[in-house]
C-alpha cells in the first residue's frame, strides 16, 4: 500500500468515529472514538512522506518537522533545534 493511501485510511478511520462516543451513550453500544495521534512515515517514489493526525482525523502533512502526543510542545523545540 502506498503511504498517500494509508494516510487517506488511517484520516477517514479516525473521521468515521469522531461521534462515536455521544452515540455510543445513546444506543448502549462499545464503540466509540479513538483518542490517539498517529504519525505515519514512508517513502513514496523515493520522497518521504510523514503525516500526523488529530484525535478526529484532520491531517497535516509533509511538513519538515512533526511531533504528537502529550509531550509535543517539548518535541518540537528539540526537533527545531536539529532541524
Amino acid at each position: 500500500m502506498k503511504p498517500d493511501t494509508f494516510c487517506n485510511l488511517v484520516s477517514s478511520t479516525l473521521y468515521e468515529h469522531r461521534f462515536g462516543f455521544i452515540i455510543s451513550h445513546l444506543i448502549q453500544s462499545r464503540w466509540g472514538p479513538y483518542f490517539v495521534q498517529p504519525i505515519v512515515a514512508g517513502l513514496q517514489e523515493g520522497k518521504p512522506v510523514i503525516a500526523t493526525y488529530d484525535s478526529i482525523g484532520c491531517m497535516t502533512k509533509n511538513e519538515p518537522i512533526q511531533v504528537g502526543g502529550t509531550a509535543w510542545e517539548m518535541l518540537l523545540g528539540c526537533a527545531e533545534t536539529f532541524y
